[in-house]
């Protein structure tokens, strides 16, 4: 018996126990180990299926696409705005007094004459003015005209005693020249001559005061006369107003054009000075076009413009930019340089855009969407037959439409225009497929 079989022979009891014990603990971690080698050859499989799936270039259809050519031609800054056609002449019509509204005899879109009657307010409280002033002026001619005989019976008394007193003198005069004749043949005393000629002064002192008394009256009675017809003629311009006030109560257009803004029914009340409409003028026409408030500051008076409605083109001219900003845009007024067009109408929507700078010769390309004002650079993909390479595009100047190319392209190649950063598997990739 070999020394193996021995040794063997003389293990004990607990000694094959614990060999047994050993062989069961290594089952469960040896199946652990093919579990995590497992999971590792899955975990390569997938990282090797997704560098696969990465590696393939993607796909777009080019009628999804915005394509666009390099052109080189006239290229010229520009500012698109937007607006309406307005009236150059407008008038606002507005309440001349408070009062109530009567009659609407007009509705707005209505072409109106500068005397067409639009509505009829009234206003008890100027109704009542003129009557008092038409009742004051009545007054004032009565007592203007009872003043006048009055002061004539006056000067008529006064005349009458001066010509007593004038046919006195003169009977006194040829009394005294008779007295001295009969003092020369004794007939008379001297004493007789003296009380003649004392008569005669007395009555040349009567007739030269009444003739001043006459000329003073006559002088006060003028006076008196132009104060009555002050009075007449205060009430008067009292009830002229007060009758403009009146009559100004029936509303007329004040102008030829069309009547806009009147919302107006028959017993409304309004204020003095509140608007009731506007009109106006057919013609010439304007646009009020609203501007970004960052692109306003290159805007200048006598800027040329494009407006286009209805696929009409006119030109037109920048004449006022607004100095205040309204949610974020400027007000611009520019004026039309040809109103042939017989399509024109005030309130038609128009776009336009605003020429910053003459034409001149570049390299240019539509605006995309994307690019924002301040941009200098811009990464394009320009098109290879079936592929499309990511280009870094240098830029110069850029409008409202088009944008000036400096560097990375030439005349005649396509770039895609369309924003491809919203795609995810093309946002990182430099060239892509097109089908």
């Amino acid at each position: 018996m070999s020394a193996n079989n021995v040794s063997a022979n003389n293990l004990s009891p607990n000694s094959k126990r614990s060999e047994n014990m050993d062989m069961a603990v290594s089952k469960p971690v040896a199946r652990k180990y093919l579990f995590v080698a497992t999971l590792l050859v899955a975990l390569l499989v997938s990282v090797w299926f997704l560098r696969g799936c990465s590696a393939r270039t993607p796909e777009l259809t080019r009628a999804d696409l915005w394509i666009a050519s390099v052109e080189f031609g006239p290229f010229q800054r520009t500012i698109r705005a937007s607006g309406r056609f307005e009236a150059v002449n407008q008038r606002v019509i507005s309440a001349p007094a408070a009062g109530e509204v009567v009659r609407v005899l007009v509705q707005s879109g209505a072409s109106v004459e500068a005397d067409t009657l639009v509505l009829e307010l009234q206003n008890a409280e100027l109704s009542q003015r003129a009557r008092a002033a038409q009742t004051s002026l009545s007054s004032a001619k009565v007592q203007k005209e009872s003043l006048a005989v009055e002061l004539a019976n006056e000067l008529l008394t006064l005349e009458s005693g001066l010509n007593e007193l004038e046919a006195n003198y003169a009977l006194a005069e040829a009394q005294l020249q008779a007295a001295r004749e009969l003092v020369l043949t004794g007939a008379i005393s001297k004493l007789q001559l003296r009380e003649n000629e004392s008569k005669l002064q007395q009555l040349d002192f009567r007739l030269n005061a009444e003739r001043k008394r006459l000329r003073r009256t006559g002088e006060l009675q003028h006076l008196k006369m132009r104060a009555a017809a002050a009075v007449v003629s205060e009430q008067e311009t009292v009830l002229r107003e007060a009758q403009a006030q009146l009559d100004a109560l029936s509303v007329r257009a004040g102008m030829t054009g069309t009547l806009d803004e009147l919302t107006l029914r028959p017993g409304q009340l309004l204020q003095a000075g509140e608007k009731l409409a506007s009109v106006s003028a057919n013609r010439p026409l304007g646009a009020r076009l609203s501007v970004p408030q960052a692109q306003a500051p290159l805007l200048k008076l006598g800027m040329n413009a494009r407006i286009r409605f209805n696929g009409v083109e006119l030109t037109a001219r920048v004449s006022s930019v607004s100095p205040s900003v309204v949610s974020g845009e400027v007000e611009v007024l520019v004026d039309l340089a040809d109103e042939n067009e017989a399509a024109l109408r005030v309130g038609q929507v128009v776009e336009a855009s605003i020429e910053l700078e003459p034409a001149s010769e570049a390299l240019s390309i539509p605006r995309p969407t994307q690019l924002k004002n301040t941009d200098r650079a811009i990464a394009l993909f320009r098109i290879n037959s079936d592929t499309a390479t990511r280009t870094q595009v240098a830029l110069g100047r850029v409008g409202a439409e088009r944008v000036e190319v400096l560097r990375g392209l030439r005349k005649g190649d396509q770039v895609i225009l369309t924003d491809l950063n919203p795609i995810t598997e093309v946002k990182d990739r430099d060239v892509i497929q097109l089908r």
